[in-house]
């Protein structure tokens, strides 16, 4: 009998975002282009070679171009996000964060990462 033994760290980061916005209104933005992606990412058809028309349509309405084709699918490891104030907080365990972090910077955000190991 053969026993398997496996250690993976993509589910364990622990992280923390913190995205602070300049004003109100732009993390309500980034909150609503996040929570949109995470509605419309689900729903693939085909589209171009790397985004579906659906994507393509929601890129086109907040006026964003910066994803990469694997950028998306992240969405679906994140749940809607809310913002308090100035600022949206998002505790993950997953390292895929470049969906999160150039959504922040799109809408002007200072953007702190960090470790909630050892923070």
């Amino acid at each position: 009998m053969k026993i398997w033994k496996s250690f993976a760290g993509e589910h364990s980061a622990k992280l923390r975002i913190i995205g602070k916005f300049k004003t109100e209104e732009d993390a309500q933005k980034a909150a609503n282009f996040f929570n949109d992606l995470i509605n419309v990412e689900d729903k693939s058809d085909g589209g171009n070679s790397y985004f579906s028309k659906e994507l393509m349509e929601l890129f086109s309405k907040h006026e964003f171009s910066s994803f990469n084709e694997h950028d998306a699918e992240q969405a679906d490891y994140y749940y809607k996000l809310t913002p308090e104030g100035k600022e949206i907080e998002i505790l993950t365990d997953e390292l895929e964060v470049q969906a999160i972090i150039k959504t922040f910077i799109r809408w002007g955000a200072k953007v702190e990462l960090y470790s909630r190991h050892d923070h």
